[in-house]
């Protein structure tokens, strides 16, 4: 069940990274940019799983899935404090 879990986790985060920078070379906004990023992250840490080598990277992938949250929160922050000029 846990390898069903993961597989379905690593395509959804491919198929988000995907959609992000095709919304960015759309837009040229760096939000979907930074989402994605943080997506590739997830992905990353979702593969070494799948690898089974999710036991003995266990401190590394807990910092790899830290940093793809901070990315996601650093970038809603950037939204909500960013005004927008008319």
């Amino acid at each position: 069940m846990t390898f069903e879990i993961s597989l379905l986790n690593f395509i959804l985060n491919v198929a988000i990274i995907v959609v992000g920078f095709l919304a960015y070379q759309k837009s040229k906004n760096f939000v979907p940019l930074y989402l994605a990023g943080a997506f590739v992250l997830f992905s990353i840490t979702h593969l070494l799983t799948l690898l089974g080598m999710a036991e003995t990277l266990l401190y590394p992938i807990l910092v790899i899935r830290t940093v793809a949250y901070l990315t996601i929160i650093f970038t809603l922050y950037k939204l909500l404090t960013t005004s927008k000029k008319k």
